[in-house]
């Protein structure tokens, strides 16, 4: 995925650290992102083509997560899901997730092409059932190819715009690939900027570097990442998060179906590697 939000949190006394750098490893690698703006497409999908749309008009349609199992026991609060289905010309979507509400029910989202010509305009209303909060995203690509995304609250404070725009044939992209994408954004409330881009690497691989910037300009947090398409059609994914002193490794597998397997690994860079990496196991499918 454009890859995905991380967690960041204070380093805790020397024994625990292992522990909080792998849940907090954990939770960035796995949020789950189908209502919300994250691209929780295939690595191949995103390869192929930059989302250009708000999430429950991308992300695959069904899908089912399991965090691996906590000192051998594997319960209900483990698994995640989501369903996503036509209604109409709109599209309606829920998340189950237990860990963030008692009842399962994690988010439910609405989402509709509201202009359709030479230029595309989504909107999304998702509401949150863990804060009863309600959000509101839009997505605008124009003639020339330039998304320019955006959200607000219910109490109408604008979140996180994002403008992201696909370059071709620049004399970097001619020596390395043929396309050069560049997502800047801006977090409007505290200001933190954040550029992320995505360059091809021949035909089966990118490079996504991504800087996060606080209001007075220090790096706050940086990233680097590398996605390859394999010979067989599965898809690798690594993203290394020296803030938080792990490397996350996502693997895709594709099935003749449409529907694929992935696996997502946060894997820490010191300690136990075998006990501390957090993992999960997803399904997605489409139909």
């Amino acid at each position: 995925g454009t890859q995905r939000p991380s967690a960041h949190h204070a380093r805790p006394p020397a024994v625990e650290t292992s522990n909080a750098t792998s849940a907090a490893a954990m939770y960035a690698s796995i949020i789950f992102g189908l209502l919300a703006s994250v691209d929780d497409r295939s690595i191949a999908d995103r390869m192929s083509e930059p989302r250009s749309t708000v999430g429950l008009l991308s992300n695959p349609a069904r899908s089912l997560t399991s965090d691996g199992p906590s000192n051998g026991n594997l319960n209900w609060n483990a698994f995640r899901g989501a369903w996503r289905q036509n209604l109409g010309d709109a599209q309606v979507g829920v998340t189950l997730d237990k860990q963030k509400h008692n009842d399962f029910f994690n988010t439910a989202g609405l989402a509709k092409r509201v202009v359709d010509n030479d230029m595309k305009l989504d909107a999304q209303v998702t509401h949150d059932f863990s804060d009863q909060s309600t959000r509101l995203e839009a997505s605008l690509l124009t003639k020339d190819g330039t998304r320019i995304s955006g959200d607000v609250d219910n109490n109408m404070k604008l979140g996180r715009v994002e403008v992201s725009k696909t370059l071709n044939d620049l004399p970097l992209s001619r020596q390395l690939g043929d396309r050069l994408t560049l997502s800047p954004s801006v977090a409007v409330e505290s200001r933190q900027v954040t550029i992320e881009a995505q360059q091809d690497i021949g035909n089966k691989n990118a490079i996504i570097p991504r800087v996060a910037l606080s209001s007075d300009g220090a790096v706050e947090n940086w990233g680097v990442g590398w996605m390859s398409r394999l010979s067989n059609g599965d898809a690798v994914h690594a993203q290394l998060n020296p803030q938080d002193n792990n490397v996350n490794v996502r693997y895709d597998r594709a099935c003749d179906d449409g529907s694929q397997w992935r696996l997502n690994a946060a894997i820490p860079s010191n300690g136990d590697i075998v006990s501390n990496t957090a993992w999960s196991v997803s399904r997605t499918w489409s139909k």
